[in-house]
């Protein structure tokens, strides 16, 4: 699939918590919407090869929303940061009220001649149980490969999995691999804090 150099979704990059998809309801099916400016929390310093700055202002560069023929209301857009990266975004809801979201974002290359990528993909079924799986990799200018692809692991730089459960209880049992600055575009951060302890089981004496 070619991004046209878009990669990662953020969360905590320019916009509030809650509101990443505020915009999924606009438009009706089909529609495209014209650049959007919306500055980040601190606005931007300027270009950030090989990385992004996580105040950077952001613009919403194109937008499509459609339903699918199975009934699937399909939301697409792209964005543009001042920090020179852009995403790429598709939010999938299905008749069943589950959803999936995948994005990439994709940063100017560095003095080496290599991008940051942050792939994501978060599920979500209708009893409210999520999964997160959060990637990150750092590779050649413009290269767009099959993320999955086992020749494309060499580029990988940090990962983590994260399952919640519906109440909001993140399930500890997959560790956290990814730094806070790099989680961004999940609903809430996993990080070693907010990881619930497992709690012990009693132990029951066996009658004798």
């Amino acid at each position: 699939m070619k991004i046209d150099g878009a990669a990662g979704f953020p969360l905590v990059n320019g916009i509030p918590r809650g509101q990443a998809f505020v915009s999924f309801m606009r438009g009706g099916s089909g529609d495209s919407v014209p650049a959007t400016p919306r500055a980040g929390t601190g606005g931007s310093a300027g270009p950030v090869p090989g990385g992004f700055d996580d105040n950077a202002g952001r613009r919403t560069v194109s937008e499509d929303r459609r339903q699918l023929d199975d009934g699937t209301v399909r939301n697409a857009l792209t964005r543009a940061y001042d920090d020179g990266s852009r995403r790429t975004e598709t939010r999938d809801k299905m008749p069943d009220g589950s959803v999936v979201i995948s994005a990439e974002r994709r940063s100017l290359p560095d003095a080496e001649g290599f991008e940051k990528v942050r792939v994501w993909t978060k599920t979500i079924a209708p009893d409210g149980t999520e999964s997160l799986d959060m990637r990150v990799f750092r590779v050649p200018a413009g290269m767009t490969p099959d993320w999955n692809a086992a020749d494309t692991q060499q580029y990988l730089s940090s990962s983590n999995v994260t399952n919640t459960a519906a109440d909001g209880t993140v399930l500890p049992d997959i560790p956290a691999m990814v730094s806070p600055s790099e989680t961004e575009g999940a609903d809430s951060k996993t990080t070693e804090d907010n990881i619930a302890p497992s709690t012990p089981r009693p132990v029951v004496p066996l009658a004798t």
